[in-house]
């Protein structure tokens, strides 16, 4: 810097093709930790939220329409610590008589049903004997709060006395009865450690508990929550209109770290034998029937590349209960499902997709090129628009080039229509084509045999057509089998 500012180093402005070694290591540091933020699991997120400093957090977040400090806390972690923090919990209950005593030094007055509560079970019936030995030793009082008699610890008199007016009883040691510097402080501040409450104007519940008279009830609601390190926290709603839980800022962050335990146990990985249980209920294993259940079907499997010869061997029956393929072809000549080729595979067996006709575009791989004058022609011919039966395609491709309608060999265009359609451009508007396609070749999953139709009109096969041998097929209008229904261009997107 001294060198630039005498003006023997000059700064020269270069635009550089590549970034800089300076650069480049700040941007893969930017890249390294914010490029995957989004695909990470809201459990991992809100973990490292909630390692925050809670102050810091609370700030970041605001308390607005938006994300606030209430959408990390897990309710039912929040719940349990407030259990905790109240001795309700079977392992923090008292045992005994001096469980009891730091239980009013802890939580503050509370009655005979309400310490209770608080005693463990096999020992609950002793509590009785318990108060009346600990007030019998100067322990504790009995005193009369909010026209109920509750017990508090004799350490607390001074405080009941100064800030709420109540009557100490005879026997209190001198030494518990000397006044302290602010004893409505002392109450406040212990009852916020321990009873996180809900508050719309002032603390309600705080004073509806101790029955303040209305100079204590002001000089509460003037001093909270910013009294002694206390501080507001909004739950259920924002602004005016929400709940604001009144705490000391190390209770909000009491549960972190019981909720973060949780929330990394959310994002661990499961064992085998789970993942195994849960992946064919998530598939919905033959959990669907008829042709919405192959919808459905046809919907998860969107877009996946499967092979030609599973997709009704395997996949759909074992998804769709009593499968049929008349299902797939209903749903594909009423135009809600549609197929794509991605590749021929030996044994004229090859990689299919499936996709709803509404979300093809979004689904649809990119056809490949082809560069074939037939294929070409075939493309021009279909592009157009609408569908075409095999004999009008033919008739069509040998108008457009030319040569008459008709001239085009079947063989040929049939081979040209499935490289199309293995390529990803052309579509039929049923499974018929690939169905007789794979009974032709020896494919890697065995379809089911299915029995021909027949009609009123069909005939007997003993005795007449097979006693004829060497008559010759008549050529069909409709085409080859493999090429069956109508064929169209696949819906790309622009």
């Amino acid at each position: 810097m001294a060198s630039i500012e005498n003006r023997s180093v000059r700064i020269v402005t270069v635009a550089t093709t590549t970034p800089s070694p300076m650069a480049r290591s700040l941007l893969m540091g930017y890249l390294g930790q914010f490029l995957y933020e989004g695909d990470s699991p809201i459990a991992e997120r809100r973990a490292a939220a909630l390692s925050l400093d809670p102050a810091l957090l609370a700030e970041l977040l605001g308390r607005g329409d938006g994300a606030a400090l209430r959408d990390l806390l897990d309710p039912s972690v929040v719940e349990r610590t407030y259990l905790e923090l109240q001795r309700l919990l079977p392992e923090r209950a008292c045992r005994d008589a001096d469980d009891v005593v730091d239980l009013l030094r802890t939580l503050g007055p509370l009655d005979t049903s309400e310490i209770g509560e608080r005693t463990q079970e096999p020992v609950r019936d002793q509590a009785d004997g318990w108060l009346a030995g600990l007030q019998d030793q100067r322990r504790i009082i009995l005193v009369r709060i909010a026209g109920q008699d509750r017990w508090a610890d004799a350490q607390d008199a001074a405080r009941l006395r100064d800030a709420l007016g109540v009557p100490l009883p005879p026997g209190v040691a001198s030494i518990f009865t000397e006044s302290v510097a602010d004893p409505l402080g002392d109450l406040v501040v212990r009852y916020a450690r321990t009873h996180p409450f809900h508050c719309f104007r002032g603390c309600r519940s705080l004073r509806v508990r101790w029955g303040c008279r209305p100079r204590c009830r002001a000089s509460i609601d003037q001093r909270w929550p910013a009294h002694r390190g206390c501080s507001a926290t909004a739950y259920g709603g924002s602004g005016r209109s929400g709940r604001y839980r009144f705490v000391r800022p190390r209770r909000v962050a009491q549960p972190a770290p019981t909720i973060l335990a949780a929330l990394r146990q959310e994002v661990e990985p499961v064992d085998h034998a789970t993942y195994a249980r849960f992946l064919p209920q998530w598939q919905a294993i033959g959990g669907m029937r008829g042709v919405d259940g192959a919808l459905r079907a046809v919907e998860q499997l969107a877009g996946a590349q499967l092979p030609a010869s599973a997709i009704e061997s395997l996949i759909l029956p074992a998804r769709v209960t009593n499968y049929v393929p008349a299902m797939l072809d209903e749903l594909m000549s009423s135009g809600e499902v549609l197929w794509q080729g991605h590749g021929s595979a030996p044994g004229d067996d090859g990689w299919v997709s499936l996709h709803l006709a509404e979300t093809a575009h979004l689904t649809l791989a990119p056809p490949t090129v082809t560069d074939d004058d037939l294929s070409q022609r075939v493309l021009d011919a279909l592009r157009v628009g609408g569908a075409y039966f095999f004999r009008a395609l033919s008739d069509a491709v040998g108008r457009a080039s030319g040569e008459g309608g008709g001239i085009v060999d079947d063989t040929t265009l049939l081979a040209s229509i499935w490289d199309l359609a293995w390529a990803g451009h052309l579509t039929g508007d049923t499974f018929a084509p690939l169905r007789a396609l794979l009974a032709g070749g020896r494919t890697s999953h065995k379809s089911r045999k299915t029995a021909p139709r027949s009609h009123r009109y069909s005939r007997p096969s003993i005795g007449l057509a097979s006693s004829r041998p060497g008559r010759p097929a008549m050529p069909s209008r409709s085409g080859p089998p493999s090429a069956v229904g109508r064929w169209s261009c696949c819906p790309h997107r622009n």
